[in-house]
């Protein structure tokens, strides 16, 4: 699991594609003070048989996506979904977004 603003060059993009609309995929999260919900974005290989390569968490209220997941991290994302969410709200704040 990354901040994507960091990794969003290196991610493995070859024949990835995203479902959009109102995927049964998609999964929606809130932090424990309701204040920033995501949008758990899964982004797949192979049409006929399509399984996850990473996720995308899209911060619903700040509108940027915040982190890239791997499958085997989504529960940790999860479950500790309001850590992350200050982690990201700190990065946005004082890491390479900010401009001089």
């Amino acid at each position: 699991m990354e901040l994507y603003p960091i990794v969003e060059n290196e991610l493995p993009l070859e024949g990835v594609f995203v479902r959009v609309g109102k995927d049964k995929r998609h999964i929606f999260v809130s932090t424990s003070f309701a204040r920033d919900h995501y949008r758990i974005v899964p982004h797949l290989r192979n049409p006929d048989n399509p399984h996850v390569v990473f996720y995308v968490a899209y911060n619903t209220r700040a509108e940027r996506t915040e982190f890239a997941i791997g499958p085997e991290m989504l529960d940790t994302f999860i479950s500790k979904v309001s850590v992350f969410a200050i982690a990201a709200g700190n990065f946005s704040i004082h890491g390479k977004r900010q401009t001089l």
